[in-house]
């Protein structure tokens, strides 16, 4: 499921379609975690519709860059801040589940998540998980190989491993 640019009532908007059993399961769950954190964390649904086998939803198009396409200073700041979201998406019982520089956006507002259908709520046994995302380097390896239950380390660990690559040894931030 890709998201694809569409003009929505005037703005441009995102849309996602899903058409097998897995990809609506996955929009579902995503259209559930932009209802609970769009528009703060997350982008903002502008529509959800689940007709004809198919799940389309449309959410707020996001102006800004990836954090893999933000300089090293700036993705410094970012993810200090992504640190403070994080602890309050995870106050409210949930991981995002696939944190890596493609799903994270520099918008004017700050960071926002993007791409969460794999979100899962904390405490859940991961090997009963529908659908888990993995991406080397960045995956928590519980989450990976299907140990335990889910717990908020899970995103820590992938922004660790973003924040490893933006931040000098030195503790010094890369100017460019």
């Amino acid at each position: 499921m890709q998201n694809k640019r569409i003009i929505w009532r005037g703005q441009p908007a995102a849309e996602r379609v899903a058409r097998n059993s897995s990809e609506r399961e996955r929009l579902n769950r995503e259209y559930e975690m932009l209802t609970l954190f769009g528009g703060v964390h997350a982008p903002k649904v502008l529509c959800y519709e689940n007709s004809a086998g198919a799940v389309r939803l449309v959410r707020s198009w996001l102006e800004g860059s990836t954090l893999d396409q933000v300089t090293h200073c700036e993705r410094a700041q970012l993810i200090i801040r992504l640190r403070v979201m994080l602890w309050k998406i995870h106050q409210a019982g949930w991981i995002h589940g696939d944190l890596k520089p493609e799903n994270i956006v520099s918008a004017s507002t700050g960071p926002v998540l993007i791409d969460w259908e794999h979100a899962a709520p904390i405490g859940a046994e991961v090997s009963r998980l529908s659908a888990r995302a993995v991406t080397i380097g960045m995956t928590h390896p519980d989450l990976i190989w299907g140990r335990g239950h889910v717990r908020s380390r899970f995103d820590i660990y992938a922004l660790d491993q973003i924040a490893a690559v933006s931040i000098d040894y030195s503790g010094f931030i890369r100017q460019h």
